[in-house]
């Protein structure tokens, strides 16, 4: 008799448990936002309830890459009023997006500047600037060049 009521009150144990943890899951992919079952864009997609910051510049560092030669001196920030600002997280994610690029800080595309990076990726601002013009633009941000 014992018996039949332990087997009984596991299996309505293992099946509560099963059920909330069911439940977890399914809240867990509804707050991070759909498609649920695709591969995501980014590697930072489905991470967090809200969009990551740097979602936009890993798209447009990924379609920009074939836009910019080898070797050339390049930077990437999201403009601020149309100007470049020490943006590093989006630059150090540049540094890692273009390994055959040489990819510099911000402030070489900075009107005080002397000599200007050759190639300019604006992340979801237009960049202003009287040295460069635009080169390529996509949904995420724009690819500017300074003419040599």
């Amino acid at each position: 008799m014992r018996s039949e009521r332990r087997d009984r009150l596991q299996g309505v144990a293992l099946t509560a448990g099963s059920l909330l943890l069911l439940g977890m899951l399914v809240s867990r992919y509804h707050e991070r936002r759909p498609p649920f079952l695709q591969r995501p864009a980014t590697i930072i997609d489905h991470v967090a309830p809200h969009e990551h910051e740097l979602r936009h510049a890993l798209l447009l560092l990924e379609k920009v890459r074939p836009h910019i030669p080898k070797e050339a001196h390049t930077t990437c920030f999201t403009p601020k009023n149309g100007k470049q600002w020490d943006d590093a997280l989006t630059y150090l994610t540049a540094v890692g997006m273009l390994p055959e690029q040489v990819v510099l800080p911000p402030f070489t595309a900075d009107d005080a500047s002397p000599i200007p990076v050759e190639y300019v990726v604006a992340v979801r601002e237009p960049f202003v600037h009287a040295r460069y013009i635009q080169v390529a633009i996509f949904p995420e941000g724009a690819l500017y060049r300074a003419p040599r």
